[in-house]
């Protein structure tokens, strides 16, 4: 039997429309506390209790995200442009195409995972098996109130002169990572648009696009048809292409890209 204390709760005015109500003349309360209240009334149903329930769960999920968009926004002020101290060696046909300097990944984690701490923010990799068959990186940012946001980006073997199968899959694994996280968080890496003229080769960002128009095309980009547009354009690998030729291999992939939509 429900108590006086209780009886008086069951016939208090309650309304339900929004997040915030109010029990007769008191203040207005939370959906948490209305949930309270509600489950010691015995003649609410459980179905009008669990909708309570899920009503406050949406609402948590709409403050946390916000509170991550918001995080983001404060966060987006504060990262720096990280000096690119890395360098590749660049070789083709066995001749010595100089060197082309990138960010190192332990140098973008230095100048950004205190900011993101400062933020709630936490950025995490993790990896899995793609429609095709290949490896994708993942990249999850998660926010203290718990919303958090996941890119992805193929991850194929980075071959080069003296590197095994299990370290061109962790190269190609290094180069996705230190990209995920560069567009998702818009780092500046200095000298970036020069990288690729400097060499003859097409630049970083011209690479992404490429790479992006060859995933969008799924299953129907085989194989034999990656090493036939290499062919055409005389590269062994995308990242070779000539900073000439990146304009002609666009309009390739984009013309196969609407042929697999008819």
């Amino acid at each position: 039997m429900p108590n006086e204390q209780d009886t008086q709760i069951t016939h208090r005015p309650w309304k339900t429309a929004g997040a915030d109500v109010s029990l007769g003349n008191e203040l207005p309360i939370t959906t948490l506390d209305l949930i309270r209240e509600v489950a010691r009334d015995q003649s609410v149903s459980v179905d009008k209790l669990e909708r309570l329930v899920a009503l406050q769960e949406r609402q948590e999920q709409r403050e946390a995200k916000a509170a991550f968009w918001t995080a983001m926004a404060r966060l987006s002020l504060k990262l720096p442009r990280v000096t690119k101290r890395g360098k590749i060696k660049m070789v083709k046909d066995g001749v010595d195409k100089g060197t082309l300097p990138y960010a190192k990944y332990e140098d973008i984690d230095a100048a950004c995972r205190p900011l993101l701490a400062e933020e709630g923010l936490m950025a995490s990799f993790s990896t899995k098996i793609g429609a095709t068959g290949g490896v994708v990186m993942v990249l999850t940012v998660a926010h203290a109130l718990g919303h958090s946001e996941i890119s992805e980006r193929p991850a194929p073997p980075d071959t080069g002169p003296g590197r095994n199968a299990t370290q061109a899959q962790g190269s190609g694994e290094s180069y996705a990572k230190r990209y995920l996280f560069n567009a998702f968080f818009n780092i500046v890496t200095e000298g970036a648009d020069d990288d690729g003229r400097a060499t003859g080769y097409i630049s970083d960002a011209q690479k992404d696009c490429i790479d992006d128009l060859i995933h969008q095309l799924g299953d129907a980009w085989t194989a034999p048809r990656q090493s036939k547009f290499l062919e055409w354009l005389g590269v062994s690998k995308v990242g070779e292409i000539n900073a000439s030729d990146y304009k002609r291999a666009i309009n390739f992939l984009e013309a196969k890209a609407r042929e697999s939509k008819k």
